[in-house]
């Protein structure tokens, strides 16, 4: 649920406050961040339509791809040849990618009417 989701971010958020340099923490907050948009379009738990719009993102689901993508990317820097920070990366870039082709055929179609 959203509820435990938030809780589980505040958490981590809570842990990487405590432990900056904790990689482990950074690592789970931004899956954690993914993970939270990671369902289809249109079946945002945050969103008062949803399920209504096949199409649909939220601002929320934009927020914390680029959360997790900027998590990533530290991680990259200190550790380029890590892997599983790699593999998650590519995911996140998915979902972006996923995300900016919704919008994008949505702006396609408005401009259209």
């Amino acid at each position: 649920s959203e509820k435990s989701l938030l809780r589980a971010i505040e958490l981590l958020d809570k842990l990487i406050a405590i432990h900056p340099d904790n990689e482990t923490y950074q690592y789970q907050l931004a899956e954690t961040l993914w993970a939270s948009c990671s369902r289809p379009m249109g079946r945002s738990p945050n969103s008062p339509t949803s399920g209504t719009d096949p199409n649909e993102i939220t601002k929320i689901d934009v927020e914390r791809l680029e959360q997790a993508l900027q998590i990533c990317n530290n991680l990259l820097q200190k550790q380029p040849q890590e892997s599983a920070y790699q593999a998650l990366k590519g995911t996140i870039l998915s979902r972006i990618g996923q995300a900016s082709g919704v919008v994008g055929r949505a702006k396609a179609i408005e401009s259209l009417t």
